[in-house]
């Protein structure tokens, strides 16, 4: 009996971490600017570029502490993603730190989201999640963050 419930148990386990995805989909690019002449604002400049699903997840990266000033988002001009695409910006916790203002984005206009005013703690991730952008589309989000 005890030998059934053990394999039962490691097929369970097996079957269950094959459901996990274990990778990034999509690529995201990060790159860090230092703005500001006091350097109180950190830019993140995220380059994103899709999958054949129009998907971009998994892609984290630290942030520094303090307050979330503004978000820009901008198409690519080359391979601009299917109109009303959506992007969410999550916490480690899986928060939209926009609260939804990043869906239905135009494919031709770029898009800046003033007074975000969210406040991120000294263990902050972000992970730039774009969803229906088309295969192989691209943008960019810039999120400026005071410290």
């Amino acid at each position: 009996m005890r030998a059934w419930i053990r394999s039962l148990l490691v097929l369970a386990l097996v079957l269950g971490s094959s459901l996990v995805p274990l990778h990034a989909v999509g690529t995201a690019t990060v790159t860090t600017t230092t703005s500001d002449k006091g350097g109180t604002v950190a830019r993140y400049d995220v380059a994103w570029t899709s999958t054949s699903m129009g998907a971009v997840s998994g892609n984290a990266f630290a942030v520094v502490s303090g307050t979330i000033l503004q978000v820009r988002f901008v198409p690519s001009a080359t391979v601009a993603p299917t109109t009303l695409y959506d992007v969410t910006i999550l916490t480690a916790n899986s928060v939209d730190v926009l609260n939804g203002v990043g869906t239905d984005l135009s494919a031709t206009a770029s898009l800046l989201v003033a007074n975000v005013g969210v406040w991120l703690d000294d263990s902050a991730t972000l992970d730039v999640v774009v969803a229906n952008a088309g295969n192989a589309k691209a943008g960019t989000v810039s999120i400026w963050v005071r410290r």
